[in-house]
């Protein structure tokens, strides 16, 4: 519930402190003395848009304040939000806010500086804030529906049929995405498998390509490769005068004279050990002079394979080790086209058991909204009946589709094509406003007079199980007067019994119902227009009910109608607070 509201350097405003207690407060004024303002700024400390028009004429910033007492509910749902975020947690919620002439924007709950989005998170739901169109917010039809949830108390339900239309939608785009792919899918496996099982079935070793080059360089040239190795056999050891018969020969002269020059037996050894070393190469070269003739199915074969490898490096990247990872890749792909359509049977499955429940909780939901529909309109035309419009039906319109979209009776035969975040439900709030008149939709038939009256039915009606503990209401009486005026007045001052009613009014049968009066006026100092704003006492309201009464000049008359006025539409002392949620 709002507490305070204080406002520095705010448009006409210089400064001005509002302490606001429960019941039904109105605020009057002359036009223009900064009645709507207040609504300005209290929009602005509950998240609204900032403009560089709300600074007051030659100050830096202007600053708006809030002071909210916070019913258990509301702590219990906004302090885990503040904790999340840093914020110091209270029962009591202080905003402060403050826009510069530069537009910049400075945020502040209970001492922190935030942001406007947690600002705005954490006001949702504080005050419903109804100003002069706001009440047009009942010819959306989109909003009819979170206002009988409301009052039906199947917010709850409607939360869990929200989130599960969040995963069908979610599941149903994943699946059809699939599907969409699935021909091109399984194409691809199909050439995938293909390449990799030629891959496989080469059974291709590292390196393999180059040995094979190898070979068949060697094969080509065996028979020069025989020739040249026979010559150098006969050179060295198979000819007369042969490379090993001459160093044998060394080796004999040398040992003979050994005895007389013994230096020289150092030799020998270096002598013996290339001797040794040359039969070995001799030994070597036997093996390639004595190779028999190069078979052709031999060379057929490698050349085969070299043509299989060449083929497969052509195709994937340019060399052997380029194919054993495209084959590694492919693997890969493989395996998460498989799983991809695994994936979509899984899908497929989910959906259709996801599908049973959504639909029963839909059908479970929207047979407590029509339960609940009958009773709201019931209510509403009591209410409109007190509010003048005794021959005003109201009725909540429920349509249901099937997957054509052509319209069927009931939310056993709705398909699930039809479905909305809110459920199979389509909702329209419909009134005949006389009678013999058909149903039709508020925006086709309701004037801006008969908005404001059936809002207010409908939150006279909705007061049990409305979680909301102020409402504010700027000039929504526009377009109504005399004896219907008082009603309404009479019905703000029923609704503040149970709740907090700000109303910003120009009707004195509205203002002279209030449990506290509240005056605004301009005044021009030193060329400056200031806002100010007084608490009347009886005798004060006696005057200001006068004036809205009377105009410019105030007769004795004038002020005993005022004085009837109030007398006759003295309210009952506020109850305290206390929603529907709280312990009693």
């Amino acid at each position: 519930m709002l507490r305070q509201l204080r406002i520095r350097n705010f448009a006409i405003i210089e400064s001005l402190d509002l302490d606001i207690s429960n019941g039904f407060i109105a605020i009057t004024g002359e036009t223009g003395a900064g009645k709507s303002i207040l609504f300005d700024a209290l929009d602005l400390v509950l998240g609204g848009r900032a403009t560089t028009e709300m600074v007051r004429r030659g100050a830096d910033q202007a600053q708006v304040e809030g002071v909210f007492a916070l019913s258990d509910s509301q702590m219990q749902a906004i302090n885990p939000v503040l904790q999340e975020h840093g914020c110091p947690e209270d029962d009591v919620l202080f905003i402060k806010r403050f826009v510069t002439c530069t537009g910049r924007n400075r945020v502040f709950i209970n001492g922190s500086r935030t942001t406007l989005s947690l600002l705005q998170q954490v006001t949702t739901g504080l005050i419903d804030v109804i100003g002069q169109h706001a009440s047009h917010r009942l010819l959306e039809s989109g909003a009819h529906i979170e206002m009988l949830d409301a009052f039906a108390q199947t917010r709850t339900e409607a939360l869990e049929v929200s989130k599960l239309v969040t995963e069908w939608r979610r599941l149903s785009k994943a699946l059809a995405l699939l599907k969409t792919e699935e021909g091109v899918r399984n194409h691809r496996l199909s050439l995938l498998q293909q390449q990799l099982d030629e891959i496989r079935v080469a059974e291709l070793v590292d390196g393999e390509d180059e040995r094979i080059e190898k070979e068949l360089e060697r094969l080509f040239c065996s028979e020069e490769i025989r020739d040249r190795t026979q010559t150098a056999l006969q050179i060295l050891r198979d000819q007369d005068g042969s490379v090993l018969d001459l160093l044998s020969s060394v080796m004999d002269c040398i040992s003979r004279i050994t005895h007389a020059v013994p230096e020289l037996d150092v030799m020998l050894d270096p002598l013996s050990e290339v001797r040794i070393q040359l039969e070995e190469m001799c030994h070597d070269l036997r093996s390639y002079s004595e190779t028999g003739e190069v078979g052709i199915e031999e060379v057929e074969l490698l050349q085969s394979r070299v043509e299989q490898i060449d083929l497969l490096k052509k195709r994937h990247g340019g060399s052997l080790q380029d194919v054993l990872r495209a084959a590694d890749n492919m693997v890969t792909e493989l395996d998460q086209l498989h799983g991809d359509n695994v994936k979509l049977k899984e899908i497929e499955q989910t959906l259709e058991t996801l599908e049973v429940d959504l639909i029963k909780r839909c059908r479970q939901l929207s047979i407590q909204r029509q339960s609940a529909a009958l009773e709201l309109s019931r209510l509403i035309e009591s209410e409109l009946r007190e509010l003048s419009m005794p021959n005003c039906r109201f009725r909540v319109n429920f349509r249901f589709f099937d997957e054509t979209a052509q319209p069927v009776e009931t939310v056993l035969d709705a398909h699930i094509t039809s479905i909305r975040q809110t459920g199979l439900d389509h909702i329209e709030f419909e009134i005949s406003p006389n009678p013999g008149e058909g149903f039709k939709s508020l925006a086709k038939v309701a004037s801006g007079g008969e908005l404001s009256r059936i809002l207010l039915a409908l939150k006279g009606a909705m007061i049990q199980t409305d979680s909301v503990s102020s409402y504010v209401f700027d000039e929504v009486d526009t377009g109504i007067g005399g004896g219907v005026a008082e009603t309404v007045g009479r019905k703000l001052q029923r609704l503040g019994e149970a709740r907090q009613v700000i109303c910003i009014t120009h009707l004195p049968q509205v203002a002279c119902c209030a449990h506290q009066h509240i005056h605004i006026q301009k005044q021009v100092r030193q060329n400056r227009t200031h806002s100010t704003l007084r608490y009347l006492n009886f005798e004060d309201r006696i005057v200001e009910v006068g004036r809205m009464l009377g105009g410019a000049e105030l007769t004795e008359m004038t002020k005993a109608h005022a004085q009837e006025l109030l007398l006759k539409n003295q309210p009952l002392a506020p109850q305290p607070l206390r929603l529907l949620n709280e312990a009693s």
